[in-house]
């Protein structure tokens, strides 16, 4: 619904995806969302709580260290995880095109290796200015924030 570009109800969407896909079309892009889900999620938190215990900030209770440190295990995890977001939200987009223009990727692990191979591996990372500072504000706001107040 987040990428139509002629608004539709909830009903009207969940009637054209079992028309054009049956029930299973509500999974499409599932594998790549859950994977980095897996990668980039896990990555993020086990960064900055490493990198909290870093020996240069081990008796720091700052504010300004703790969001350098989020941020950058923000950024680390959207560089991982970016891919499997543009799979994502490609195959979940798919069903919107015309027959001839779709590019019905089987699974995740066939876009990753069609993708690079199709269009170079830097499609893979469309998005990424964004998709990095959205992660190193996010992660900032997410970890720091509440581990600040937590230690206050």
């Amino acid at each position: 619904m987040q990428t139509q570009t002629k608004k539709k109800s909830m009903l009207k969407t969940t009637v054209k995806i079992i028309r054009l896909r049956g029930f299973l079309g509500f999974y499409d892009g599932f594998t790549a969302a859950a994977l980095r889900q897996l990668t980039c999620t896990s990555l993020r938190f086990s960064l900055y709580e490493n990198g909290k215990h870093l020996e240069i900030l081990q008796n720091s209770n700052s504010i300004l260290d703790k969001v350098y440190v989020a941020s950058f295990a923000g950024i680390v995890g959207a560089l991982v995880g970016l891919p499997m977001d543009v799979i994502n939200v490609r195959m979940q987009n798919d069903m919107k095109y015309a027959e001839n223009l779709r590019r019905n990727y089987k699974s995740f692990m066939d876009a990753l290796i069609r993708i690079p191979k199709e269009e170079g591996w830097m499609t893979l990372y469309s998005g990424g200015i964004a998709a990095v500072l959205k992660a190193a504000i996010g992660n900032s706001a997410q970890l720091a924030v509440y581990d600040q107040v937590k230690t206050l």
